[in-house]
């Protein structure tokens, strides 16, 4: 009887070793496919421009200048693009206003194709919260006469309060410039790449 005991414990300790055996050479291969692959983005990229704006989105400017939402020529992509100038670099500036402030812990980043029409053009954008608080911001130098996509990182705001507004400013001239397809991107769900291990007894 204890013979017997003896080796179905050595059949179970054998089977458990096995499945422990196969699941670690599976992880391992998993880990490595992984590892080549880029972080995990949530895929519902929210929209702020692209031949219109969003309906949550608007436009406000302080200073001397201009802005056409549906300019043609040049255009990234679709219909139209914006068409940007402020033509007071000290005073002049647009915002890009959310109509509902938004959770300044949950975007990855911001990110946007721009064109230049002037050597040596350059602006600020700047992502702001509801009292006004520059919370990133980015010197852009314009390309001229094509288009550069442009990345901001959202992903360490500081802030109490909610992120409301992205800001164009502190253009080094009143040439106009040319914005096109404007979108957040959101953080990657919070566990999103978990691994859970089976439990054996």
């Amino acid at each position: 009887m204890t013979v017997r005991t003896t080796q179905q414990r050595l059949k179970h300790t054998a089977a458990y070793l096995t499945i422990a055996l196969l699941f670690f050479l599976f992880l391992n291969a998993y880990l490595a496919s992984a590892a080549q692959q880029p972080p995990t983005v949530a895929n519902n990229t929210i929209t702020i421009y692209d031949d219109q704006f969003g309906t949550n989105w608007s436009t406000s400017m302080w200073g001397d200048g201009f802005i056409d939402d549906s300019a043609r020529n040049p255009v990234f992509s679709g219909q139209h693009a914006l068409q940007i100038r402020l033509d007071d670099p000290r005073l002049t500036a647009l915002r890009i206003l959310a109509s509902e402030n938004l959770d300044p812990n949950a975007y990855q980043s911001i990110s946007f194709y721009i064109y230049g029409t002037e050597m040596g053009q350059t602006v600020d954008f700047e992502a702001w919260d509801s009292v006004s608080i520059t919370l990133e911001s980015q010197t852009i130098s314009l390309p001229t006469n094509e288009w550069m996509r442009v990345e901001m990182p959202l992903n360490q705001l500081e802030t109490e309060w909610e992120l409301q507004a992205f800001v164009f400013r502190n253009a080094s001239s009143a040439t106009p410039f040319y914005i096109d397809q404007i979108e957040l991107t959101p953080k990657a769900p919070i566990g999103a790449n978990k691994i859970y291990l089976p439990f054996i007894q």
